[in-house]
């Protein structure tokens, strides 16, 4: 892709540019890049699965002016971070391809099974990697807020998590409410309700005798999770390797703006 601007910015990389996130991630940083003075970020490569182009119908191997293409060194070569929105096998295999060429990874795809994690955590001996089941910047307050209260709340009330999201999605509980769940002392109950378009709703729910308190995260577009993409992409390339959360990261940019 050819670009016009003067200022430096970071080079992005998307897996599973063929997919519903993918694809919401590179066309909003096109569309950031045509219409910002000084952009941070622009998608310079875009990664789809061999034969996925006709299954999705798609009428010709580009998203706007950006080519897709189904070769890891081609769509990476010249990028500096990889935005995976992908399966497990295929984030593995794309975080060992990051490894291997010194790129940082942000990981929204979610379904791994612990041997899966535990590669990619020594992954991140090498490269900056992040793991994240939701980039939403609400979600992931509401997971410090849990850090905080979460104990003290568990102790008191009865606690269960409800979630709810498309039908199409595949795994359940949601990476998401996993996350929820693990900030909490004790086994905390979850709920996964699988129905029509719903895009992502989580419920924590802490009842008592004599009151009940929910925190709720309701996404109403997917464009949340992919600009959250993007901004991590382009405040994880400056950091060391390790493995990261977008707490970590929104910790870090707190006062410099995310």
């Amino acid at each position: 892709m050819e670009h016009t601007k003067e200022a430096t910015f970071i080079k992005i990389g998307v897996a599973g540019a063929q997919g519903r996130m993918g694809q919401r991630v590179i066309v909003l940083s096109q569309l950031d890049f045509a219409t910002k003075p000084k952009p941070r970020s622009q998608v310079i490569g875009a990664l789809i699965r061999p034969g996925s182009l006709t299954e999705n119908a798609f009428t010709d191997r580009h998203i706007n002016d950006l080519c897709l293409v189904d070769d890891q060194d081609k769509a990476f070569r010249d990028v500096e971070v990889i935005i995976d929105f992908t399966t497990p096998t295929g984030a593995l295999e794309n975080t060992q391809y990051a490894a291997e060429n010194g790129k940082a990874i942000v990981i929204g795809t979610t379904g791994f099974t612990d041997s899966q994690m535990a590669s990619i955590k020594m992954l991140a001996k090498k490269i900056p990697i992040l793991v994240a089941p939701n980039m939403a910047i609400g979600v992931t307050l509401i997971l410090e807020m849990l850090e905080v209260f979460g104990g003290i709340l568990n102790h008191f009330y009865d606690t269960r998590i409800i979630e709810s999201h498309h039908r199409r999605k595949k795994d359940s509980p949601s990476g998401t409410a996993i996350a929820m769940a693990g900030k909490m002392p004790t086994e905390v109950p979850i709920y996964s309700f699988r129905s029509g378009g719903i895009i992502g709703d989580h419920t924590i729910i802490f009842t008592g005798e004599e009151e009940v308190i929910e925190i709720k995260h309701r996404a109403i577009s997917r464009d949340l999770f992919a600009r959250g993409a993007l901004a991590a992409a382009e405040c994880l390339v400056k950091m060391k390797p390790g493995m990261y959360t977008m707490q970590n990261l929104l910790n870090n940019n707190s006062t410099k703006g995310v």
